[in-house]
Formats: structure tokens, C-alpha cells, sequence
């Protein structure tokens, strides 16, 4: 959603999806976060997070919508 409220060049993505990923799409059905992102520390002294700076290029998606399956029960369940 673009907003007056978001500067332009930036984008504002909400942490706690559990990730969705459609392969043969190649992206993410949920919008996690985390696909974006590397999981590394700043620097081996301040080994804080790095996840949350990230440059990412933003394309809208115009293909038909795909279906959630993120809370379905897993196939061996």
C-alpha cells in the first residue's frame, strides 16, 4: 500500500509473517520479512542485528493472487 505516511524510496514491511514461499513464483505468499534479509551479525564486537536495514528492490506484483497456505498443517502431519 503506498501512503503519504512512508517517504518515497522506502518501504515499511511489518516483522512476525510466517514465510509462505511459492517456488515456482519465487516469492513470498505472506510478506515475511525475513526473506529479504540476511541473518548476520553487524560485527563480530557489536553482534547486534543487521535485519533491520536492508536495500531491496520493489516491484508490483500483477500476477493472479496465490493461495495462503502458510497455516496449513504440514503434509506429514
Amino acid at each position: 500500500m503506498v501512503t503519504e505516511g512512508i517517504r518515497p524510496g522506502v518501504i515499511c514491511l511489518h516483522e512476525g509473517a510466517w514465510p509462505d514461499l511459492d517456488p515456482q513464483v519465487g516469492i513470498c505468499k505472506n510478506g515475511a520479512v525475513n526473506v529479504l534479509t540476511k541473518d548476520i551479525p553487524t560485527s563480530r564486537l557489536g553482534n547486534g542485528c543487521a535485519g533491520n536495514t536492508a536495500l531491496a528492490w520493489l516491484e508490483k506484483y500483477t500476477g493472479p493472487a496465490l493461495p495462503l497456505t502458510a497455516f496449513d498443517p504440514p503434509a506429514n502431519a
